[in-house]
């Protein structure tokens, strides 16, 4: 099994980690969620539950990472990669560094 590891930059302020915290309180015990119609007609303000990379883009938005807009129902695993990085919108100072593989087989 291979892990792919990127850090991210960003503005790691005592108000962007309680704002992080705050969010975060609130997402433990959500189900996990992944919706057919989510990939046909995402929904904004649906956060009864996420799907996994759905979940970092909203505490990405907490932490002003990417515009508070963004719909992370559009936000999908492969979006983290350096090759399709640019579908995701970075705020000014914010940065992912280049990808880190990690090889788990023996």
């Amino acid at each position: 099994m291979v892990l792919t590891l990127r850090r991210l930059t960003w503005d790691n302020s005592e108000e962007n980690l309680q704002k992080l915290l705050s969010f975060l309180k609130d997402a433990i015990g959500k189900k996990y969620s992944l919706k057919i119609i989510d990939f046909i007609a995402p929904q904004f303000d649906d956060s009864s539950g996420y799907f996994c990379s759905e979940l970092i883009g909203e505490c990405w938005k907490v932490m002003g990472v990417i515009p508070e807009d963004t719909c992370c129902s559009y936000i999908f695993p492969s979006n983290f990669s350096e090759k399709l990085e640019d579908k995701i919108k970075l705020q000014s100072g914010c940065q992912l560094n280049n990808e880190l593989l990690i090889d788990f087989s023996l």
